[in-house]
């Protein structure tokens, strides 16, 4: 019906033309038949047109709109799904299926086109898996197998070195020139409890082999550090061998609490094997009275530290200075202690 109405409003049209050109071919009624008639009936038919259309005009289909809309909406969300591809996925799906069925189909596949191409263009923060592995550098350090127990203060390890425990001493089970030394079999045993089988951790102090070749170094079970463990426990006793000494105060205290608690060898042996394996037995021959310097006070390194020896001291004359080890010759006492070193308990 509006369409009809439309055909007569056009027709209107022609009509109106044709009564401004000859106003009396369009007006058969009514005495004044001029140009202003015409065109005031034109108006009054336009506006009953306009009213007519309007009444009889069909309801505009609002799906094609909102299908419109949805095919907007899901470009624009899409070109956000960088950031946020599953939102964008869902909003497109919950666009189409409120719209028009029929353009749910090839809606769907520019979706999943778009959602394609911008999952592509995305780098996912992917963790490589070595990211949550600890990083190896220069300090991270070396770990080594111990394959054999040798006795209480030498291991074996993967390298096929052999190890000998510095600041520390323990009863001989293995040297030929010796007899198995009181609680020797006890300490290769506690050794071999610490670390046979398991992964040490090597510290070099100053020196890095002994004359045997044996590499000298302080040793840890993870944080157990088994050469202090050893003492601590009275299965060891203290044995300085400088240089290499940076823990020997340390060590010689835990043999102090040992002695005190009267702890393995401490009891089981009267403590006369530990005192015997840290005991230098120096010739009356090779007493030494002046050192190359010309100073005649002896700066000696000890299981007890840097003690310096007066002439007279009680301990004078067998002590020896070794000074490739470290050891000094003083002339005064101010420069003994001024170098670290203090005086000897059985001087005068």
């Amino acid at each position: 019906m509006a369409t009809l109405f439309v055909f007569l409003f056009l027709a209107s049209l022609v009509v109106l033309v044709v009564g401004l050109i000859k106003p009396s071919w369009v007006i058969k009624w009514g005495q004044k038949r001029g140009r202003k008639q015409v065109g005031l009936y034109y108006s009054i038919s336009t506006i009953v047109f306009f009213f007519l259309i309007a009444a009889f005009a069909p309801p505009v289909e609002k799906t094609n709109i909102k299908a419109d809309k949805s095919v907007e909406n899901a470009s624009i969300t899409t070109s956000t799904s960088t950031t946020t591809p599953n939102t964008s996925t869902s909003t497109i799906d919950s666009v189409v299926s409120s719209s028009d069925p029929n353009l749910s189909s090839p809606l769907n596949e520019v979706t999943n086109s778009n959602q394609t191409a911008a999952q592509a263009s995305v780098v996912s923060p992917t963790v490589s898996p070595a990211a949550n592995q600890p990083v190896k550098t220069s300090d991270t350090p070396q770990l080594f197998k111990v394959t054999k127990v040798v006795d209480g203060d030498t291991i074996e390890i993967s390298t096929g070195e052999r190890v000998r425990y510095i600041g520390m001493d323990t009863p001989e089970t293995v040297d030929p020139r010796k007899s198995v030394q009181c609680f020797g079999k006890e300490a290769s045993n506690k050794n071999k409890e610490l670390v046979e089988g398991k992964e040490v951790r090597l510290v070099k102090d100053i020196s890095d082999k002994d004359k045997y070749g044996r590499l000298l170094r302080y040793v840890y079970v993870g944080d157990t550090f088994i050469n202090l463990e050893l003492v601590k426990q009275g299965y060891a006793s203290s044995y300085s061998y400088p240089p290499d000494i940076k823990y020997q105060s340390q060590i010689l205290q835990a043999q102090k609490d040992a002695q005190v608690a009267k702890l393995g060898l401490w009891s089981a042996c009267d403590g006369t094997q530990a005192v015997a394996t840290t005991t230098v037995v120096v010739p009356q021959a090779t007493t030494q009275t002046q050192g190359s310097n010309g100073c005649d006070i002896k700066g000696n390194i000890s299981s007890g530290g840097k003690i310096y020896h007066l002439p007279g001291c009680g301990s004078y004359d067998k002590t020896v200075i070794d000074e490739s080890a470290g050891e000094k010759w003083f002339c005064t006492e101010a420069e003994a202690v001024a170098a670290g070193w203090r005086k000897a308990l059985n001087c005068p």
